[in-house]
């Protein structure tokens, strides 16, 4: 059975307002119709942007990207679905169902209509060339006065193939924000990135033209609605670059160190510990050393000094065994060792001991003008031939 514990129920008014705060609005996009004077990079429709300037369409601009696009009022991004086959009887009591499909489904632009009903006449136009016109012998190719005087019975259609009059349409998404700081950073041109999303609607054409509505009850931007027709669409995202690279690792090769990316705050509320040393888990900042002979070892720190520092092992038992194995060493110990485990490796100011038996014992060592607090080395390695002053 499954339970639910408060923290996954409860959620603070600070935590809400970040998840929620950062929502996409429906009032950013932008729409691209590809169409233009100029020749566009698409296959095919160079007859159909040839047909449309001379019906006078970009006499203003060179292409639908500096005038009708931003027009658009209105974009819907369609949906897809599967058509599926049922499988029934195959298991008991069951019905499968399986996809054989796919349908995608048409999509609505709006546009706003300018004084020289322009807009309006892009789209007829649009439709005019996919079923064009014929007057007899003749080919209704487009007019700045439109079908003006063509209104002959005898006039009929006759379709085109659809690679003259299929392009592709963008519908592109994103969200405000462009300027941090907009009475700053526009003098700069300091624009933020932010990730885009991007429709594509392949082999797109206008299926239908929407009634216009016209009343004098209440006057209102004029507005045209077009359905549109597509193969299929492709979705595409594209996402801010980094600026930096982080790197997660850097390679030294003068002293052959590997610094590994990891700081002591991420490290020492990690679960797993990094090694142990003396048998006591390890969980702050580490690098990995190469030694004089090839192994690499890791060890406090993030970076390597010269100082002495602690080796970590992998398993307890390990570094509890190196521990003992190892002797301690001390910085000031002589490279040659002492026979005698009390001489000192620093010579005593106090003059040294004559190899000869001295005549007279001494009882004590406080007499000794040596100030090294360790005894006396008054005894001789030879046992002394005088007796003590005690008997």
């Amino acid at each position: 059975m499954a339970t639910y514990s408060p923290e996954l129920l409860y959620k603070k008014i600070d935590d809400a307002q970040e998840i929620f705060g950062g929502l996409s609005q429906t009032s950013q996009f932008m729409v691209s119709l590809n169409l233009g004077r100029s020749a566009i990079r698409q296959r095919g429709i160079g007859e159909l942007n040839r047909y449309l300037t001379n019906c006078g369409l970009f006499s203003q601009s060179k292409g639908t990207s500096e005038t009708y696009d931003f027009l658009c009022s209105d974009a819907t991004l369609p949906g897809s679905t599967f058509n599926v086959i049922e499988e029934t009887g195959s298991r008991q009591g069951m019905i499968e169902r399986f996809p054989m499909q796919r349908i995608y489904s048409e999509f609505d632009l709006t546009f706003y209509v300018d004084r020289e009903y322009n807009t309006i006449r892009l789209f007829e136009e649009w439709m005019n060339w996919i079923d064009p016109l014929n007057t007899g012998g003749d080919v209704y190719d487009g007019d700045e006065d439109g079908q003006e005087g063509l209104n002959e019975r005898t006039s009929f259609y006759r379709l085109r193939y659809p690679n003259s009059y299929k392009t592709d349409i963008s519908v592109i998404k994103f969200e405000r924000g462009f300027w941090r700081n907009p009475n700053r950073d526009n003098q700069t041109s300091q624009l933020q990135k932010q990730p885009i999303l991007k429709y594509n609607f392949i082999e797109a054409f206008p299926l239908n033209t929407v009634a216009i509505p016209l009343s004098y009850d209440g006057s209102d931007i004029t507005k045209i609605t077009i359905t549109f027709a597509y193969t299929r669409y492709t979705v595409a995202k594209q996402n801010p670059r980094p600026s930096t690279n982080q790197r997660a690792s850097i390679n030294l090769s003068s002293d052959n160190v590997r610094i590994a990316s990891s700081s002591a705050s991420t490290a020492s509320t990690a679960a797993v510990p990094v090694g142990y040393i003396d048998g006591q888990p390890y969980y702050g900042a580490f690098h990995e050393h190469t030694r004089a002979d090839g192994t690499v070892v890791r060890m406090v720190g993030s970076e390597h000094v010269g100082t002495p520092h602690a080796v970590i092992y992998g398993t307890v038992a390990e570094s509890i065994a190196q521990t003992v194995s190892t002797p301690t060493p001390s910085p000031a110990s002589s490279p040659n060792p002492s026979p005698s485990p009390a001489a000192s490796p620093n010579p005593s100011p106090s003059p040294a001991p004559s190899p000869a038996p001295s005549p007279t014992p001494t009882p004590s060592p406080a007499p000794s003008p040596s100030p090294s607090p360790a005894p006396s080395p008054s005894p001789s390695p030879s046992p002394s031939p005088s007796p003590s002053p005690g008997y």
